[in-house]
């Protein structure tokens, strides 16, 4: 009767930290997925001067799998796109707490972007080439809040220039690259875990 009771106090025990242990995963689920979906970059300010002189302010919220990111800078002349500046920068963990935020200037031949939380700190100056004159274009920087995902390109300003003006209408989320223009100016941004990358390597 004795080791009746006690097995059946010891099923309860099971049973009772069992429920407990489901219930720490779903909670842990639950936290992971919130942190994931939380993190994204959104366009906050934007700024047009005319039509060569334009600014856009980009408000990342960012968590702990974050410590880095590549600013890339592409353009096109002739048939190619070319990778014309590559910028990496580390993420401080403050920015977990204090939102990263990014700022791009561009002019008539010239693309200046800074990183900042309290003041400006300049990630890179680039002059470039590109001629848009005497041709149609479109440009446009990054409109909707988009999720950051690790390793993925995200364009924060393009723009593009054709001498056919029946080649201007673009597909949504359409990959610049393979964008029909005659020459073409883009701005990304893609951010990273470097311990990660590193242990894959």
């Amino acid at each position: 009767m004795r080791n009746n009771i006690k097995n059946l106090r010891k099923q309860k025990i099971i049973i009772f930290l069992g429920i407990i242990l489901i219930f720490i995963l779903l909670l842990f689920y639950t936290n992971k997925k919130i942190t994931s979906n939380s993190i994204y970059i959104k366009n906050i300010t934007r700024n047009k001067n005319s039509s060569e002189n334009m600014s856009s302010e980009f408000r990342c919220k960012i968590n702990e799998n974050i410590n880095a990111m590549y600013i890339n800078i592409w353009e096109k002349e002739g048939n190619s796109w070319k990778n014309v500046k590559t910028t990496f920068s580390q993420i401080s963990s403050q920015y977990i707490n204090d939102n990263l935020y990014l700022k791009l200037d561009i002019s008539s031949n010239f693309i200046k972007i800074y990183k900042t939380v309290n003041s400006h700190t300049n990630l890179t100056n680039y002059k470039y080439s590109t001629d848009f004159k005497n041709m149609e274009n479109i440009f446009s920087f990054l409109d909707d809040k988009q999720k950051i995902e690790l390793d993925k390109e995200i364009i924060l300003f393009k723009k593009f220039g054709f001498k056919d003006y029946s080649k201007l209408e673009l597909e949504h989320n359409q990959d610049f690259r393979d964008v029909d223009c005659d020459k073409g100016l883009v701005v990304t941004v893609t951010f990273l875990n470097t311990i990660e990358t590193n242990k894959n390597n």
